[in-house]
């Protein structure tokens, strides 16, 4: 003998049933996602492996490119050496010490007046 449903008995038990099904799916859903996390990140480490070697041999083919340019620049620069020249008297004098010739020290410094005007200046003035 079967016992009749009442309504509200009816609506409790969709009630179970739908919840029963929404975590049954959640639960799913979350392996599901584990399953993809895990793929994806050892699939990422896999990948990271191979660049690594990649990285490694380019870091290779670079340093030797490097050392090869710089045997060309060192070369270079050695052929570009103008020849050791003998010392000449002119070029044992400082460039910082101006030489001293008795007409730089003969002429008078000139100075200015209140006006603007050189102290030592003659004739008419230019207006410029």
């Amino acid at each position: 003998m079967a016992r009749r449903s009442t309504p509200l008995t009816k609506f409790l038990q969709d009630v179970v049933d739908n919840s029963k099904d929404l975590v049954d799916d959640l639960i799913e859903r979350g392996r599901d996602l584990e399953a993809d996390a895990r793929s994806s990140l050892s699939r990422a480490a896999d990948d990271r492996d191979e660049e690594d070697e990649e990285d490694d041999e380019d870091l290779a083919r670079l340093q030797a490119s490097l050392a090869e340019l710089s045997s060309k620049v060192d070369t270079l620069a050695k052929s570009q050496r103008p020849a050791p020249k003998a010392a000449s008297p002119a070029a044992a004098t400082p460039a910082s010490k101006p030489a001293s010739t008795p007409a730089a020290s003969a002429t008078p410094k000139q100075t200015r007046t209140p006006a603007g005007k050189p102290s030592g200046e003659t004739g008419p003035t230019a207006s410029g």
